[in-house]
């Protein structure tokens, strides 16, 4: 079968535009988990996972390799990857976390019922949130609604109806409405403020994307926040994506990993871009393919390990192995050699500062196919936008005729 025919294997999935084709597999892997349910009951594997990691860690034990063979890696996406040798902490650690989430859930809706009860006894109505249980700052969680959510919204919206606050990121949105959908949002200390003034100065993606799904959630209030304390909300230091990583999977390749990772998701979906509960549920999926990438091609472009690692899963090892042998170690058989044009074509886009997304994941995929084929190239030119080394199936899922299926 010709390269062009393997790379359609998922079916009539690849005339469908990238972006699309990559929001199914991320919805149909989201399914493991249930909508968070009013009693706190649904939870997110993301949790699970970054709970047994730190049952590990508190036990003073090192996380061991994890193994690049396909029978012994659980697939089911529902349960960690990590194996903690203590169960009993493992079990402590994930049976208080759920007596604390019930709880969450409940005084949330106790509080949510306060404030639509006070709405309701006064004969002039206000806003809900104007309804203050203290004259100083305090918070609590609150299952907003909604209705609730709308209004917030509603006391930034200034005379002239502009906004008080920044613009909304659309992208930043998609992700929040497939966190709560999914149910991977987790409940944290970072509140939604408002302020002294009665008006909504910060979290309005997360009260935009309870409104767009119609999905109630408790969310940390904070109310009679100072006004000027606006200036330097969200000022501290930003964990990395591939930092949270870290509470989740041995990540071995640092940094680079999660631009690794993203890039294995997106394909050639140059724009598409993923929340971090989103990331770390693949990354746990295919710890192992991080592993065998760290092991193989350590040093190379976060997309070109990419490209390399969707052909590991394609072709098997042993058909990408003397090419990632030789990008790795700079020794090519000669200058039609495939993997020296990608070295060649990374060398120049480095000095010529070109790191546009996507253009170096195609020319690994150009570069990855000729050697596949056994042909020579001098100069290498990236390959189109609809050609890919597969499709994802929904769940991230290899499709049939994948070599690493067939190792199973």
């Amino acid at each position: 079968m010709s390269r062009r025919k393997n790379r359609r294997r998922g079916g009539s999935q690849q005339d469908q535009p990238a972006q699309e084709r990559v929001l199914e597999a991320g919805h149909a892997a989201s399914q493991v988990n249930p909508v968070i349910q009013p009693d706190g009951g649904g939870r997110s594997s993301v949790a699970d996972l970054v709970l047994v990691r730190n049952a590990r860690i508190l036990q003073g034990k090192a996380v061991p390799e994890q193994p690049t063979g396909r029978k012994d890696v659980p697939t089911d996406g529902k349960r960690p990857v990590i194996e903690v040798a203590d169960r009993q902490i493992e079990d402590r650690a994930l049976n208080r976390s759920e007596e604390v989430r019930k709880e969450i859930w409940r005084s949330a809706e106790e509080n949510r019922r306060y404030y639509h009860q006070q709405l309701t006894l006064d004969t002039h109505p206000k806003p809900w949130f104007h309804y203050l249980k203290q004259r100083f700052q305090y918070a609590e969680f609150i299952m907003i609604d909604p209705d609730m959510a709308q209004a917030l919204l509603q006391s930034q919206v200034l005379k002239d109806g502009s906004s008080a606050n920044r613009k909304i990121k659309g992208w930043l949105l998609e992700e929040y409405k497939r966190d709560f959908v999914s149910g991977r949002w987790i409940p944290s200390d970072e509140g939604i403020g408002i302020n002294l003034s009665g008006c909504l100065f910060n979290g309005q993606h997360r009260l935009t994307a309870i409104v767009e799904t119609g999905i109630s959630y408790p969310l940390w209030i904070t109310f009679n926040v100072l006004d000027e304390a606006k200036f330097v909300t969200d000022s501290g230091a930003k964990r990395t994506t591939s930092e949270k990583l870290q509470m989740v999977v041995d990540t071995k390749l640092g940094g680079r990993v999660a631009g690794m990772l993203k890039a294995i998701m997106r394909g050639t979906a140059d724009r598409m871009k993923f929340s971090d509960p989103e990331v770390a549920e693949f990354a746990a999926k295919w710890e192992h393919v991080i592993a065998w990438v760290k092991d193989n091609v350590p040093a190379l472009r976060a997309e070109v390990q990419a490209a390399i690692a969707k052909a590991y899963l394609w072709y098997g090892e042993e058909k990408i192995k003397p090419f990632c042998d030789r990008i790795a170690n700079i020794q090519f058989d000669g200058d039609g050699d495939p993997a020296k044009a990608l070295f060649v074509a990374l060398q120049r886009a480095k000095v010529n500062r070109m790191n546009s997304v996507g253009v170096a994941y195609r020319k690994a995929l150009a570069a990855i196919e000729a050697d596949i084929e056994g042909r020579t190239i001098q100069k290498l030119q990236g390959a189109s936008r609809e050609q890919d080394i597969f499709v994802w199936l929904p769940g991230w899922e290899l499709p049939p005729g994948a070599a690493y299926n067939q190792q199973s």
